[in-house]
């Protein structure tokens, strides 16, 4: 009997603890239900506007912003250097100085071929060209005189020949020469040239070409005479004529300078020896610091090394290499930071290259550094520190508000109670900021809260500004929840 009890008694208990199991499960989930927000809360916002940069580093090289490369306008053994490496300058220094004797006595001789040519010399030059003209006269008219008694008191015929054959070439090159005036004249519309007139003239270059031809026969056939005693005294006379053509030149010349151009001359070669002798003294073009000596005592220096490079440091620049891109975002004055070994200082955009470097594909930049005594080494390299993309006065969004498909930007505006989504075209990013190009205006609102069922077209109601944010879909009061057993 008592067993009987026992396991009614235990059957009572189960069937107690399954009822309660039961009525858990059904109060949970009616609980869930009514849990369930009926409202998609949002908050939503017109955009805003402001300006916005882009910040991007590049390396640069420091380099002064005067520096100079000095040769010497001479060559020779170096006497005494001034100054060395890390030394500074003043403009007009002596830095060192040739041996000065082979100089010296080059303009001593200057000197004295001047005063020579300027005293006895300039006549005696004059006189001993005149004789030589006069015997060459003379070599010339024996030559004529024993070649036209050989042929019975005339002129020879292959003198002759040769004499019609110069005056035609000579006929034929005026000709070519009226020509090309013509047709130029008459391309540029001279009413004064007919193509008649043009021609004519070429009628007469057939003509005179036509001469020519002859009397290169003529003078072939007039060359074949095997006469072995004609032929010596034409060559006698063909001589002649050369020496004394060459004769009459050299006088020309010489007499043509009179004694002031003489002077001038000798003057001007005197000044030449003078200016390498001042050259054997090499000073500083530039007042700044030596950055490089290639030159010592007692060692050769010549015109085509370098022998000091001499830089400004109290104007210091950075140069820089950027792409196309870049290089369209910039402007001359625009601010700059350097970065180097810990110490930052600014700088100002002087020169932006409008070539490409053909080796790097880049743009060059060159900026000044504007900094007062900062310590700052020939070829150093750098960070530099620069606005690249700018932004101004700009339709600007936080960037939570932004969503994503495929890449392409959109966001949700709110729109007569109703999520409506909407493709954006976005610009410079910043650190919790986004420049809007296109796809919004000022007067949009643009809903800046996320929620699980925000999709477009979806019921939304904007709560007022201060409000509760919005929970997602499985939100749940803990104080609701069921107590445990």
């Amino acid at each position: 009997m008592k067993k009987a009890v026992g396991i009614i008694a235990c059957c009572v208990v189960v069937g107690g603890l399954a009822a309660i199991g039961i009525y858990s499960r059904m109060g949970k989930e009616e609980l869930s239900v009514s849990a369930q927000p009926t409202e998609i809360l949002v908050a939503a916002q017109n955009p805003t506007r402001g300006d916005l940069s882009k910040t991007s580093s590049f390396i640069g090289t420091i380099q002064p912003d005067e520096s100079v490369q000095v040769f010497p306008k001479t060559s020779g053994t170096v006497l005494k250097t001034y100054f060395e490496v890390g030394d500074t300058v003043q403009k007009g220094d002596l830095l060192y100085e040739f041996d000065p004797e082979l100089a010296q006595l080059q303009y001593n001789a200057a000197k004295i071929a001047a005063d020579t040519q300027l005293g006895s010399g300039y006549d005696g030059t004059i006189l001993q060209a005149q004789a030589a003209l006069q015997q060459a006269q003379i070599a010339y008219n024996s030559a004529r005189t024993s070649l036209r008694n050989y042929n019975n008191d005339t002129d020879d015929e292959l003198i002759r020949i040769d004499k019609l054959i110069t005056q035609t070439e000579t006929a034929i090159k005026a000709t070519e020469d009226e020509i090309a005036k013509a047709e130029a004249a008459l391309e540029a519309g001279d009413g004064r040239v007919t193509q008649d007139d043009i021609d004519k003239l070429k009628a007469e270059l057939k003509q005179h070409e036509t001469n020519l031809s002859m009397y290169n026969a003529d003078y072939r056939d007039a060359e074949d005479d095997d006469d072995p005693q004609l032929q010596s005294l034409r060559t006698a006379y063909k001589n002649a004529q050369i020496a004394y053509n060459s004769a009459k030149e050299t006088y020309d010349l010489v007499a043509g300078i009179s004694r002031e151009d003489a002077e001038k001359v000798s003057d001007a070669n005197l000044q030449i020896q003078a200016k390498q002798l001042e050259y054997t003294k090499v000073y500083s073009p530039i007042s700044g610091v030596i950055e490089q000596k290639n030159v010592s005592d007692n060692n050769l220096s010549s015109t085509g090394a370098v022998a000091y490079v001499i830089s400004n440091k109290n104007a210091m620049t950075v140069q820089f290499s950027v792409s196309e891109s870049v290089i369209a975002n910039l402007e001359t004055g625009d601010q700059i930071q350097i970065e180097n070994a810990g110490q930052t200082m600014p700088g100002t955009i002087l020169e932006i290259s409008t070539a490409v470097d053909q080796s790097s594909g880049l743009f060059r930049v060159k900026a000044s550094v504007d900094a007062e005594n900062a310590l700052l080494h020939t070829g150093t390299t750098v960070k530099l520190y620069v606005t690249t993309a700018k932004a101004q006065n700009s339709i600007m969004l936080p960037l939570d508000c932004l969503y994503y498909d495929a890449e392409q930007p959109y966001v949700y505006l709110y729109q007569d109670g109703k999520a409506v989504k909407t493709e954006v075209t976005t610009g410079i990013t910043g650190e919790d900021q986004v420049e809007i190009v296109s796809g919004l205006t000022d007067a949009d609102q643009v809903i800046t809260t996320w929620h699980p069922r925000l999709t477009d077209g979806a019921q939304v109601t904007v709560q007022p500004a201060g409000g509760a944010a919005s929970q997602p879909d499985n939100a749940q009061d803990a104080s609701d929840a069921p107590s445990q057993p």
